[in-house]
């Protein structure tokens, strides 16, 4: 993992590599690139204390933000944090607290399954921690002070969102077991472009519909009819050139010899 240090007409702030997801969006800010002066120069997120800053200037810094992550700041959600174990399910109805309505509870981490919202928490020498289920489309943020982290509130964060899926309601799942996977691996993926056209183009060329695709830096799967995974396979093996490949010799198994493998987690 890694971090890196953004611009935005000014506004500079920091992400990390691991979040670094396709319809994902973080940011960890600095105090560079808002309108507050003296004390509070200049992205100044706080307009509370004795001697509070500017509402305006405040405000203006959390659009600067919001519009260097590519967000709308009124859809931002915070909290007032008391280095508790709390953690909030936050729903649309949170939508734009602690900036634009009042937050009426106490949370030290929040957590959302809603697309579109922005949850903000706050750290002077704590720890923050962004969490993302990819495959719920969750995330989390998290306050973890010294109380917080000895309360255990990373684990309640996790575990709030684990059931976020059984508060949808769902009473049962349909499952197609007549599919099958088939993978294109390599390192050299990265570097070789053209890859993944081919191997859509050949499957399309051959009539097999492509069910779903997943991807990483050096592998392509799709998911197909298991019927025609045998077929798939080989034509692939022809297009990439591999057909003289012994390594191969699975790919001659019919539908129901890959399915039957599948089954024993081959």
């Amino acid at each position: 993992m890694s971090f890196q240090t953004r611009d935005h007409h000014g506004v500079v702030y920091h992400t990390s590599s691991i979040l670094d997801t396709p319809g994902l969006i973080h940011g960890f800010s600095t105090r560079l690139g808002g309108v507050s002066e003296g004390p509070f120069a200049s992205l100044n997120f706080r307009g509370g204390g004795p001697e509070p800053d500017v509402r305006e200037n405040v405000r203006e810094n959390y659009r600067r933000f919001c519009e260097a992550l590519g967000t709308d700041v009124h859809n931002v959600v915070q909290s007032h944090q008391v280095h508790e174990d709390t953690v909030r399910h936050v729903t649309g109805a949170d939508r734009g607290k602690g900036l634009f309505a009042a937050t009426d509870y106490t949370a030290d981490a929040l957590v959302t399954d809603e697309p579109g919202l922005s949850l903000m928490v706050f750290s002077a020498d704590c720890i923050i921690l962004l969490l993302h289920d990819p495959v719920t489309a969750s995330i989390g943020a998290v306050h973890a002070g010294w109380r917080g982290t000895a309360l255990g509130i990373a684990a309640r964060a996790v575990e709030t969102m684990e059931r976020i899926v059984p508060e949808i309601g769902a009473r049962e799942f349909i499952v197609d077991e007549d599919i099958a996977k088939v993978s294109l691996v390599g390192t050299g993926m990265k570097s070789s472009p053209g890859v993944a056209s081919r191997t859509f183009q050949t499957l399309g060329d051959n009539n097999i519909n492509i069910v779903a695709i997943s991807t990483s830096p050096i592998r392509l799967s799709m998911i197909v009819d298991a019927a025609q995974a045998a077929q798939a396979v080989q034509c692939l093996h022809t297009a990439f050139g591999l057909d003289s490949d012994d390594l191969f010799v699975e790919t001659q198994l019919s539908a129901e010899e890959i399915a039957a493998k599948m089954k024993k987690g081959r």
